[in-house]
């Protein structure tokens, strides 16, 4: 499976949030605290699962070499868990390629005991 930039940019910061969530989220400001609130709640419990999906589109800049070009749209789902008592997150990312639902296409990334490992599902 070809990883392209747009899904390699999404597991760096996805992995930047991942480390730094704690500090990212005690930080941001909110009226009514929800935010801060629900990461307790998942501190309390030890772990929580999460997904997303991502859509971004990149369109090319407005260039005399780039008449006729048009955007491009890449879809990104992520789904995964964290255990925070024992220091382990899994996760899988499909991209344009893959299928959530057959399960197949995916990258699947895992931190256990400090070490982070990562494959490819075909």
């Amino acid at each position: 499976m070809k990883i392209s930039r747009t899904f390699k940019i999404a597991i760096v910061l996805l992995g930047i949030l991942l480390l730094a969530g704690s500090q990212l989220l005690h930080a941001a400001p909110g009226e009514d605290g929800s935010l801060q609130e629900a990461w307790r709640a998942a501190v309390a419990r030890g772990g929580y699962e999460f997904t997303t999906t991502i859509q971004q589109t990149a369109r090319p800049l407005p260039k005399l070499v780039n008449v006729g070009l048009g955007s491009k749209t890449d879809h990104i789902y992520i789904e995964g868990k964290t255990d925070r008592r024992a220091g382990s997150m899994q996760m899988k990312l499909w991209s344009n390629g893959g299928s959530a639902v057959l399960g197949s296409g995916a990258l699947e990334i895992k931190v256990e005991d400090g070490k982070a490992y990562g494959r490819t599902a075909q």
